[in-house]
């Protein structure tokens, strides 16, 4: 999977859409080499991204993420396969919620605009201004009550004014924190907002964000956390850390797969079984035979073996390799 980039028309790149290419390197070398691992990690960082049409023509990064599940299909990679699905089904949802945004500007001239600030080294940070200047900080409409919120929630129609950290950077993660967090749940914004300060204040703190090195460690692990907090299958993460049975120094430590949703520790428990079969194959008996045919290539040279999978009153199940193109397959 080549990695090109237009030479038609010369720009001047965004901090962001040089990060995205960046990751789409790293991407290539990743799904070239097979290291399906880092490719899930990789992918998850492009799942933090907010597309917007200009950044996914003037990188190319949405076809090459479907290129990616495409590559992942064809070697029954199925963990890829989900996390490439997962950023282009977000990155749609981003580009479709912006046109409808803009149609609604076209059409009303109202407060309520979102307003995009940069920082002195020019990163775009696009803020949401608080709804009510005068509010005190982290103040709810009807604090310590649960909220029942009909739409998405988040800081701005929360209404709260987050504890302002004296830096740009800072600010809006802790935004993102908290709009990650309040997904899905009726807990007050007070306890929101207070949870989502004490995590950016351990993240901050544990990676020495005040250190240049520091700072980008902050940032990335930022993204892991709103990325894997603001799944909506994650419930369970998010409940656990909002009414501290996980707290922030624990949350923080975590890695990926332990803030996974019991759904994926599940299909990450059935992916290891599956691959320890095919890991110890070359110890089983196998044969050969042209009565089952590759469902990719058609050819009829294939190997197998059997595995009593399930329950012994179940059928056992086949293993199957193409000799032709390697691709695998099971069935029972």
């Amino acid at each position: 999977m080549p990695f090109a980039t237009s030479t038609a028309t010369m720009k001047v790149l965004s901090t962001k859409e040089t990060e995205i290419l960046e990751i789409r390197k790293a991407l290539e070398t990743s799904v070239d080499k097979g290291a399906t691992q880092t490719t899930v990690e990789l992918l998850e960082r492009l799942l933090a991204v907010k597309a917007t049409e200009e950044i996914l023509r003037s990188t190319g990064i949405g076809i090459f993420v479907n290129g990616v599940k495409k590559k992942a299909a064809a070697s029954n990679h199925s963990h890829v396969i989900d996390k490439a699905k997962q950023v282009v089904d977000k990155w749609k949802a981003d580009v479709s919620k912006a046109k409808l945004q803009a149609n609604g500007h076209h059409r009303s001239n109202s407060s309520g605009k979102s307003s995009s600030s940069a920082d002195p080294k020019g990163r775009n940070l696009n803020v949401e201004p608080p709804k009510e200047a005068n509010r005190e900080p982290s103040e709810s409409s009807n604090p310590g009550t649960p909220l029942s919120y009909s739409g998405e929630r988040s800081a701005a129609s929360d209404g709260i004014k987050l504890k302002p950290l004296k830096d740009k950077i800072r600010d809006k993660c802790l935004e993102m924190l908290y709009n990650a967090l309040v997904i899905d749940t009726t807990t007050d914004a007070e306890t929101v907002a207070k949870t989502a300060v004490a995590v950016e204040e351990e993240v901050w703190v544990k990676n020495e964000g005040d250190t240049r090195q520091g700072l980008e460690a902050y940032k990335s692990k930022i993204r892991t956390l709103y990325s894997n907090l603001k799944n909506k299958s994650n419930s369970g993460l998010r409940e656990n850390v909002l009414n501290s049975t996980v707290k922030p120094e624990r949350l923080v430590s975590m890695s990926v797969s332990e803030m996974a949703s019991e759904e994926r520790k599940a299909e990450e428990e059935r992916y290891n079984k599956e691959a320890m079969h095919w890991a110890v194959a070359a110890a089983d008996q196998r044969a050969t035979t042209d009565q089952l045919p590759c469902g990719k290539c058609r050819a009829r040279k294939t190997s197998y073996f059997q595995k009593q999978t399930r329950s012994a009153d179940e059928p056992m199940t086949t293993f199957c390799e193409c000799l032709a193109c390697g691709h695998h397959w099971k069935f029972c």
